[in-house]
């Protein structure tokens, strides 16, 4: 039978770790809210649902997929479940590259822009106002701000994706209710993460400083920046980097890890990009088609870096998103 002084220790101790377990909840709870796994699924059976859509390069026989990361990254986990093949020799090996820029620059090059008739086709298609296509409007009474593409406004639901897609705050033009009433709604009303920017996007590439506007399905290069800065002078750029710059890091899988129909792919932040957005390519084995490859699941899980700047960023993007969904909205 225990003694008292026992029995006095024991609850000493019990106190002690009653106390702790609160303790510990909270500051695990802090650390996750201050250093969170952002996680990106896709499910082959409810691609509705999911927060990325793979595409197919039939010409490069290649798979496409990627992701929008909310805040500074310190390492990125990539998760794969295929289906079975039909066909068992293929895929033999997989090879998976990640690049860092946008999906608006990684589309096919277009008729290069010389004149300002072709400029003036793309910046006030279907547009009657005075705003072009492409211009960042803030509604000063609801701090609401909206994307201007062939004449219609698409509204950014919040800070995170304005910043995402390379925009700057300073690059609104304040209008009123009135000026905004012009505009008639988009059919998608707002941006989400799986859009790429609009057509009137223009983009400026390092080192080389060409001008490109995104149209109808392309990049067009803008030969003379002068010839930007008449059309309109109030223009702004998303920078990006040349595509012959781009960082790549590469993921070989074996046939080997591919049996259990299991693929994992461990990439890092060492990207000295410009761009946001995170594009993976999956490429089959010589002689593999891209249908050899059946992705069932996948998984991109982002796991932020340990740095001061990244609480102060969740911290901004917590408040940033109270303000703009609950506050800003309401007056």
């Amino acid at each position: 039978m225990l003694s008292a002084e026992q029995i006095k220790s024991i609850y000493k101790y019990l106190r002690f770790f009653i106390y702790l377990i609160p303790l510990m909840t909270v500051f695990f709870g802090a650390f996750f809210i201050l250093f969170p796994t952002d996680s990106y699924s896709y499910t082959a059976n409810n691609s509705a649902a999911s927060k990325f859509a793979i595409s197919e390069n039939e010409v490069k026989n290649t798979l496409h997929f990627g992701i929008f990361p909310l805040r500074s990254f310190q390492n990125i986990n990539l998760n794969l479940t295929l289906k079975n093949t039909a066909n068992s020799g293929c895929p033999k090996n997989l090879t998976i590259s990640l690049i860092k820029t946008y999906a608006a620059f990684l589309l096919p090059e277009g008729k290069p822009i010389s004149t300002e008739d072709e400029l003036n086709q793309i910046l006030f298609d279907e547009n009657k106002t005075k705003y072009p296509n492409g211009s960042l409007l803030h509604l000063k009474p609801t701090n609401e701000v909206f994307f201007v593409s062939h004449g219609k406004i698409t509204l950014f639901p919040g800070p995170e994706i304005f910043e995402a897609f390379g925009f700057s705050f300073d690059n609104l033009t304040d209008i009123d209710k009135a000026t905004a009433d012009l505009f008639p709604v988009s059919d998608t009303k707002v941006f989400k993460w799986t859009d790429i920017h609009p057509d009137g996007t223009i983009f400026k590439a390092y080192p080389s400083h060409r001008l490109y506007i995104i149209s109808n399905g392309a990049k067009h290069l803008i030969e003379n920046g002068d010839l930007l800065n008449k059309v309109w002078p109030q223009n702004f750029t998303v920078p990006v980097d040349d595509p012959d710059t781009l960082e790549s890091q590469t993921c070989n899988v074996s046939n080997q890890a591919l049996r259990n129909g299991r693929v994992n792919c461990k990439f890092n932040n060492k990207f000295g990009s410009l761009g946001k957005y995170l594009n993976f390519t999956i490429a089959p084995a010589e002689g593999c088609g891209i249908n050899s490859i059946g992705i069932k699941q996948a998984e991109v899980k982002i796991i932020s870096s340990k740095t001061m700047e990244t609480a102060k960023q969740s911290l901004q993007n917590i408040a940033a998103s109270i303000l703009n969904r609950y506050f800003f909205k309401s007056n």
